[in-house]
């Protein structure tokens, strides 16, 4: 199942537990935490801080602008 999956999008605190886990569950696959805090990588994930979702992680393949 994971081999399909290209990115996650998770919050803050799902973010925070999977930190805590003894190796890092998501190598190689792009992580974005959506928070409002700051967020530091520690694996090369990006935080999206704002408000407005729609559009920021792009259209879904095989779906039309809308």
């Amino acid at each position: 199942l994971m081999a399909s999956i290209d990115v996650l999008v998770m919050g803050r605190q799902t973010y925070n537990t999977a930190l805590a886990f003894p190796d890092w569950p998501f190598v190689g696959k792009r992580v974005v935490v959506l928070t409002h805090r700051a967020l530091e990588s520690r694996h090369d994930e990006e935080a999206f801080q704002g408000t407005e979702t729609r559009g920021a992680f792009g259209q879904p393949a095989g779906q039309e602008s809308q």
